[in-house]
Formats: C-alpha cells, sequence, structure tokens
C-alpha cells in the first residue's frame, strides 16, 4: 500500500519505474473502489487509501498485525530431520 502517512509516496526514478507504479495505483484503485470489504494492519492505511482514491463502499476494518508473545513458545534450536539438519535461530 502506497501511504501519505507511512512516507512511501514517490516520484519514480525511472520510465520502468514510473509506469509499474501506475500499474500498482491503478489494481489499488480498482480494488478499493470495487471491493466489498477492505481491511488494513492500521487505520492510517484505511485513510492513505480513501485520500488517494475517493471514499469506498467496502465495509473497511483494521486487524492489526502482531502475536500474542504470551502464546508462543521460544525455541533457540530447531532440529530437522537429515539432510537438512539444525538450524539455530
Amino acid at each position: 500500500m502506497l501511504g501519505l502517512e507511512s512516507g512511501f509516496i514517490f516520484e519514480p526514478i525511472n520510465d520502468a519505474a514510473s509506469e509499474l507504479l501506475g500499474l500498482v495505483r491503478s489494481e489499488e484503485q480498482k480494488a478499493w473502489l470495487e471491493a466489498d470489504v477492505v481491511f488494513a494492519c492500521a487505520g492510517r492505511d484505511l485513510e492513505s487509501l480513501s485520500a488517494l482514491y475517493g471514499p469506498t463502499n467496502a465495509q473497511t476494518m483494521v486487524i492489526p498485525n502482531g502475536f500474542a508473545a504470551e502464546e508462543v513458545q521460544y525455541v533457540d534450536t530447531v532440529v530437522l530431520p537429515a539432510p537438512l539438519g539444525p538450524i539455530r535461530a
């Protein structure tokens, strides 16, 4: 997502980048305008999409990134069957 608040709005550095960015923005706008549901990891991302492409009729929701650290057991070393062998974290 090329968000206004995140600082990822930029001018392409060459013609190929400009063409690709145009394709991404076009598809992103189409998705924003035609979707039934749009979700993002932060409210500011939804605000950025609205600022870029106008209002959407989609139901919008925020689904934050992350995980519940208390539910994830830390493992220092994972032993896999040969031929991969141990992988150190």
